[in-house]
């Protein structure tokens, strides 16, 4: 990548205040861990430049702050793949959570199959006991949000249902088919969410970009959940190879030893042209 490729590639308008969306899980966020050094510093001048700052991330709002920094707690978000959008004053502008009976429903079948899964909503999730250690992981980062009272769970509402097992996902795609669901897929871990049909980042970011024209907004992504917003906006990044989403985006950044520089060039070129 060079700085030719991305003035070609992007519109990039002079002295406008610009949005910047920004996936979590492979695109800033890696391995789970707290946000690198490097990103927090590309974020932070972004901020500093006097631009808007989203995140768009499948995760929960505890999920997104067990890998970000304190300090960047409180932007736009948008949550569950979608399903769940705040403002920075964390004011909740679109809510679709699962129907009750759904959710009931699933968990009584991930039971029956002994498929493993975790319940979100707003602030706590539950997964039956295990010794899997991706569950593990898990818990040990945030354990303090783990209900372990299945019934407390049902009575609330749920935004989304992630099944950690492919070995029966036609079925719950029939159901999800049956019952106006949808189901969001992981490219890197052979994971699935179940959630509202119809739930995606763009509906979800929507809410929180209606003041930018569509060329003043900057997406960042790389996996199917990401899909409708690098599709449906003009500046669009994609991280890492996979071919669908690479062929909707104007830029790609691939996964390899000049990933890094190769981002902190991009985000410095956005800036540097903002002030032509």
């Amino acid at each position: 990548m060079n700085i030719k490729e991305i003035t070609q590639k992007l519109t990039i308008n002079p002295g406008t205040k610009k949005c910047f969306i920004f996936d979590l899980d492979g695109t800033i966020v890696f391995n789970s861990i707290m946000l690198s050094k490097a990103n927090q510093d590309i974020i932070q001048k972004i901020i500093d430049y006097g631009h808007e700052v989203i995140f768009a991330t499948g995760r929960s709002y505890r999920d997104f702050k067990a890998v970000m920094p304190a300090h960047l707690h409180n932007y736009s978000l948008v949550l569950f793949s979608g399903s769940l959008s705040m403002n920075s004053g964390g004011e909740i502008l679109r809510s679709l959570p699962l129907p009750q009976k759904c959710v009931a429903d699933i968990v009584e079948l991930c039971l029956k199959y002994q498929d493993m899964f975790i319940i979100d909503n707003i602030s706590h999730y539950y997964h039956p006991p295990t010794a899997d250690q991706v569950l593990g992981f898990i818990d040990s980062q945030i354990s303090r949000f783990r209900e372990k009272d299945i019934k407390k769970m049902l009575d609330t509402d749920i935004y989304k249902i992630l099944v950690l097992d492919m070995k029966h996902h036609d079925m719950f795609s029939e159901y999800a088919k049956e019952n106006n669901l949808g189901i969001k897929h992981h490219s890197y871990d052979g994971y699935f969410d179940i959630v509202v049909k119809g739930c995606n980042k763009y509906d979800g970011v929507l809410p929180l970009v209606g003041g930018y024209a569509n060329e003043d907004v900057f997406v960042f992504g790389n996996d199917f959940n990401d899909l409708e917003m690098l599709s449906h906006f003009q500046n669009s990044i994609v991280f890492g190879s996979i071919d669908q989403l690479i062929q909707i985006s104007k830029l790609n950044i691939r996964y390899d030893q000049q990933q890094e520089e190769n981002f902190k060039l991009l985000i410095d070129t956005i800036l540097s042209l903002h002030k032509a």
